[in-house]
């Protein structure tokens, strides 16, 4: 079995890559460079990489026909929210435009089975803190979310005219080893590592602790998302989420406990959001039902494991 991968230098599509290699696929990836961290390159050794702006619709086609995978993961996105409402055309430009190119290339081929990765963030969040599933409104709140809803029905309206197997994940916030500081889990994991350390004083800045969250390990969200493709129904969108909604505190909480240290705790006025919703969290009921998958890794672990890649990589770093 052959799989492409968009996306695959990035935080989940790494994950990804080294859970379908498990299992014994051949692997591609579309990078928009090749400036790896020494991590990534070396998780992705042996990986032919294609550079390539998903944007550009005729080098895309030429890589998709070139490799004709049997699977294609469409992880590639603009994902941060604050970087899409600071630039929302660019957002568009790649998670909508990038999205149709890569449908229309994939249209192309025969029996290829499609996965696009969209978010539980295109959903209106329901009152009473009840869980988000498949069935709730969608009101998306930002560029980010906004560019995903659209490139759901691009997907739709892909599976309807061309037939294209496609399905749609909507995953929550995901954590791990290997997550970007631009996240606040990666942001405050970094920080601690960096205090381990001793490079930076044992003070700890972050943004709103009460926001609550749906967090889920990467690792159980890439299974999700491998079982998704395989046995989810075409046109069908699945949840991927913990069913949990957890605090930032709480996390804050747990890595000064990893630490071993005694961390202050400062709010960065830098780190608020406005409009940054109190309260995040999906069932995952229909995947469920569909696929049998259920998240294994604790929320204790996936902080534990993101802590010790971090001082690992920040070790590796200070003694080249």
């Amino acid at each position: 079995m052959k799989a492409l991968i968009t996306g695959i230098a990035g935080f989940a599509g790494v994950h990804l890559a080294r859970h379908l290699r498990a299992r014994g696929y051949r692997l591609c990836g579309i990078v928009q460079d090749f400036a790896l961290s020494a991590a990534t390159a070396q998780a992705l050794e042996g990986v032919p990489l294609y550079r390539c702006e998903i944007t550009d619709a005729t080098r895309l086609a030429a890589i998709v026909q070139k490799t004709r995978p049997d699977e294609i993961y469409h992880l590639a996105a603009i994902s941060s929210v604050p970087f899409a409402r600071e630039h929302p055309g660019i957002t568009f430009d790649v998670n909508i435009e990038g999205t149709r190119n890569l449908l229309h290339a994939a249209a192309a081929l025969r029996r290829v089975r499609f996965l696009f990765v969209s978010t539980v963030q295109v959903y209106a969040l329901p009152a009473g803190g009840k869980l988000l599933t498949e069935k709730t409104l969608l009101a998306p709140a930002n560029a980010y979310a906004a560019s995903k809803a659209v490139g759901e029905m691009l997907v739709r309206r892909a599976v309807q005219e061309s037939g294209l197997r496609a399905v749609i994940v909507r995953p929550t916030n995901m954590l791990g080893p290997g997550q970007a500081s631009k996240f606040a889990i990666g942001n405050f994991t970094r920080q601690v590592a960096e205090m381990v350390l001793r490079s930076r004083e044992p003070v700890l800045r972050t943004g709103d602790l009460t926001r609550q969250r749906d967090f889920l390990d990467v690792r159980d969200g890439v299974r999700a998302m491998h079982l998704a493709l395989r046995k989810g129904l075409p046109g069908e969108t699945y949840n991927i989420c913990s069913g949990r909604a957890r605090s930032l505190r709480e996390a804050v909480d747990i890595l000064r406990r990893l630490s071993g240290m005694k961390i202050s705790v400062r709010t960065d006025p830098a780190q608020l959001r406005t409009n940054d919703p109190a309260r995040i969290a999906g069932s995952a009921a229909k995947l469920r039902r569909r696929t049998g998958w259920r998240p294994e890794v604790p929320f204790a672990r996936s902080l534990a494991d993101a802590l010790a890649d971090a001082v690992q990589e920040l070790s590796g770093t200070s003694q080249n």
